[in-house]
């Protein structure tokens, strides 16, 4: 395909408009955001949606509600954007990132069903054009993180690895290191700690060479969770506060939440299960202000775990029979199991109403019959 200099010019131009018709949008609330561009129809550009998944993106850390409204509108309008003869290509890759971007912000959500269905247009689209492997990838790497949330994590991590080799081949290190905090996270929490950790080292080793900080963070924070579970505790404190003092400056409000939380339940080990119920509380209350219900409810499951330990199952177990149907129903196998499990203690399950225990078996039994 040969790429002519109108179609450079077309790429470079247009960009200080969009900027300001984004910042002029943006600025208004999204239910606004339809009448705004019946006034202003010739801000629907392709620069102009290019830079709304920017800011999509961007937000997904801070306000992933934000992000979903942005991806939702550039998606209702991609398909009207004028590009030049002969570039369909263009339109059809900026489509594959809004359902990407679309799905990155259901994920965070915890969304999953939709996520998964916005993950799969994605690496559709992005499939039909032959010069976009690496983004088919890192479509498919949402794919998979989505797969292992729905309980199937062997798939996930077949698509995972066959991705890093793609990427290895485009020399794609950034991509690498990003379907690597993937693949740990799926090994995390297949209970291979050892190979999590391992993944994760080899990705940190590269994010810093990379100079990608954020990523890097993330990783530390997951390195922190998985040194706690290998009984080794100053590793994890020193991971888990180097995740934090990034996470609180750059004003990443859901990850700072996780090193919170990996902190709290450092605080539970040594003892002190009051003060890390109360700690977790505060990230509980923090998530449910940004509207991350389901973040807040894994939260809150944690707690419940800790209260049960502490044998006062019999007082949580409407509130745990709650959360089994709360993640059964959004599909959260792997938290829903973890919920059912509380109940097989012996108080928490007399406690349980006649009714409550038929709630929570037929969510169960949905859980098992969607999987079949």
């Amino acid at each position: 395909m040969t790429v002519d200099t109108g179609f450079i010019e077309f790429l470079n131009s247009g960009l200080d408009a969009a900027a300001a018709h984004v910042a002029e949008m943006t600025a208004a609330p999204p239910e606004e955001w339809e009448a705004w561009l019946g006034r202003q129809p010739e801000a629907l550009t392709w620069h102009f949606c290019t830079a709304l998944l920017e800011r999509a993106h961007a937000a997904l850390d801070r306000d992933p509600r934000h992000a979903l409204a942005l991806t939702t509108f550039v998606l209702a309008h991609a398909a009207d954007v004028e590009v030049p003869a002969d570039t369909d290509f263009v339109r059809g890759r900026l489509q594959g990132r809004a359902w990407k971007e679309h799905g990155n912000a259901l994920r965070t959500l915890v969304d999953n069903h939709a996520a998964l269905e916005a993950f799969r247009k994605a690496a559709d689209l992005f499939r039909a054009d032959p010069l976009a492997r690496v983004e088919q990838v890192a479509a498919e790497r949402g794919v998979a993180l989505v797969l292992a949330e729905l309980g199937q994590p062997e798939e996930a991590l077949a698509i995972l690895r066959a991705g890093v080799e793609e990427l290895r081949l485009h020399r794609d290190r950034p991509g690498v290191v990003r379907s690597q905090l993937y693949e740990g996270a799926v090994l995390y929490h297949l209970l291979r700690y050892e190979e999590a950790a391992a993944v994760w080292e080899q990705a940190l080793k590269a994010a810093n060479e990379l100079g990608d900080e954020k990523t890097a963070a993330r990783l530390h924070n997951n390195l922190g969770s998985c040194a706690r579970l290998l009984q080794d505790r100053a590793a994890s404190i020193r991971h888990l506060l180097h995740a934090q003092t990034f996470f609180e400056t750059h004003g990443m409000v859901t990850e700072r939440g996780r090193a919170a939380e990996g902190l709290a339940e450092l605080v539970a080990d040594a003892g002190d299960v009051e003060r890390a119920i109360a700690e977790m509380e505060a990230v509980r209350s923090a998530w449910l202000g940004q509207g991350l219900e389901m973040d807040a409810a894994s939260v809150e499951l944690d707690i419940m775990e800790l209260l049960v330990l502490s044998g006062r199952g019999a007082e949580v177990s409407a509130r745990v029979a709650s959360l089994v149907e709360r993640f059964a129903n959004a599909g959260v196998v792997r938290e829903a199991m973890r919920a059912c499990a509380l109940l097989q203690d012996d108080e928490a399950r007399r406690a349980l109403t006649p009714e409550q225990q038929r709630s929570v078996a037929a969510a169960v039994k949905n859980l098992r019959d969607a999987r079949a």
